[in-house]
């Protein structure tokens, strides 16, 4: 979880600042019962109710009120299994499929071919991008359409969309496919990141070898010549994608901390992950600017956010 430090505690933070009002008037209610309840347990209390009728009064305030927590917790969580689709989401994770048995190519062992003159590859990796973003003529989930500029992209290009349908589908991913890493790692080695072992995922860090028996695009890219750059606006440890692409393909990482290298950013800027978008593709551009002038043939991946 390198990286993600300060976003953690901007979510605790951000709670607390939304719910404050709530939170310290429901916390002096429920202090305000509770000490009027030991009160009068100690005698110090002196009200017209009798004793006994007050501590029952008390008693039952206290049960009633961690009652309707309780039951707002368990509706509050069933509308969110439901709505989300947890039980379709955890169904999808354990499901037998044959689709690797069938269609799963070996990088190491197929018959790749280069052309002569290799063309240059610029690969745009879109964080938690998905065609429910525009609107519902054209498949997505709002009356608005959010991305329009990507629809009509993917109108006159190759998407997921069948030929006779001329809604945008979108493509369906396996299990173990649907995180950052995860899906960075699916899409250019072609499998789902199902190590099957909890201690292995939190520390694919540095020390870690990353799969080292699956050949990755990077890594055929580098045979036949290629330089990689890897681009993201946060730390690139972070889910151990520095370390993925430095040992996939020997990728150059331009990070946040990089950026602030290079005077994208200063040294004290920081939103949210890191930096937005919208200087992102400013540094992307720059860079190209500098690389294209190579004689070599180079692979830029970049991930937004």
């Amino acid at each position: 979880m390198s990286g993600s430090e300060n976003t953690v505690l901007d979510a605790v933070k951000g709670f607390f600042m939304h719910n404050g009002l709530f939170l310290l008037l429901g916390t002096l209610a429920f202090a305000g019962i509770l000490w009027l309840y030991i009160m009068n347990k100690k005698g110090k209390v002196q009200t017209k109710i009798e004793p006994v009728k007050l501590t029952k009064i008390i008693k039952g305030s206290i049960i009633g009120i961690t009652c309707i927590m309780l039951v707002c917790n368990v509706v509050t969580a069933t509308t969110i299994y439901n709505d989300l689709g947890i039980k379709d989401y955890q169904e999808s994770l354990n499901k037998e499929s044959d689709l690797y048995d069938n269609y799963y190519v070996d990088a190491k062992t197929a018959n790749i071919q280069f052309p002569e003159k290799k063309k240059n590859l610029i690969y745009i990796i879109c964080e938690s991008m998905e065609m429910t973003y525009t609107d519902k003529k054209n498949g997505g989930g709002f009356k608005e359409n959010l991305i329009p500029e990507l629809t009509k992209l993917a109108q006159e290009n190759t998407d997921f969309t069948s030929k006779d349908d001329n809604q945008l589908n979108g493509g369906l991913t396996p299990g173990n496919t649907t995180w950052t890493i995860a899906g960075i790692a699916a899409q250019s080695m072609g499998i789902p990141l199902n190590i099957g072992n909890s201690e292995y995922n939190r520390n694919f860090e540095e020390q870690s070898q990353f799969l080292p028996s699956v050949k990755s695009l990077g890594d055929i890219l580098k045979e036949e010549g290629y330089h990689n750059y890897f681009m993201c606006g946060s730390d690139g440890a972070f889910a151990g994608r520095k370390n993925y692409y430095e040992q996939h393909g020997d990728y150059k990482v331009l990070d946040y901390h990089q950026a602030i290298k290079d005077g994208i950013i200063d040294k004290d800027y920081y939103e949210w992950w890191g930096y937005e978008d919208d200087k992102l593709f400013k540094y992307a551009e720059k860079e190209l600017g500098e690389i294209s002038k190579q004689d070599e043939p180079f692979n830029f991946t970049m991930l937004t956010v």
